[in-house]
Parts: structure tokens; C-alpha cells; sequence
């Protein structure tokens, strides 16, 4: 099966026209990792009631619910 395609479509869409991004402003999102790129998973020094799950990267919400996962089943058995 042959699927076919236009040609000129990239030539014909022309976003600048669409949409006035005049009012936008660039942004970048900070994806903090520790430097051997382990996500760090501890209890709070201050407050034992407080964890931290943090540090994933830019596999943040491919990996986050995993290790929440480990976590909450870590916390929930009393392992910390």
C-alpha cells in the first residue's frame, strides 16, 4: 500500500501567519540529576516524616514512578 503526501505541505504551512507569538516567552525547564545521574531517594534529615524523591533527569517521568513506587513500599515497611 502506497500512502502519499503533499509535497508542498511544509511549503504552504506557514505557522508565522497562524499565530502571534509576540506575547510568548522562552523558557527552559531544569531537570536537576545528581552528578552519577542516580536519582536521590532520602528521608529528610529535619522531619522524618519528609522523603525525597528527586534527581531523575531528563527521564523524570519515565523513571519518577518507579521509584515512587520503591518509596511508598519503603516507608509503608518501616525500611527508613
Amino acid at each position: 500500500m502506497k500512502i502519499g503526501y503533499n509535497r508542498n505541505f511544509w511549503n504552504e504551512l506557514d505557522l508565522t501567519q497562524q499565530y502571534n507569538t509576540s506575547d510568548y516567552t522562552q523558557w527552559a525547564c531544569l531537570r536537576p540529576m545528581a552528578p552519577d545521574m542516580m536519582p536521590i531517594i532520602k528521608q529528610s534529615k529535619v522531619d522524618s516524616r519528609v522523603f525525597y524523591h528527586t534527581g531523575h533527569g531528563h527521564l523524570g517521568w519515565t523513571l519518577s514512578p518507579a521509584t515512587a513506587k520503591k518509596l511508598t513500599n519503603a516507608v509503608l515497611n518501616a525500611h527508613f
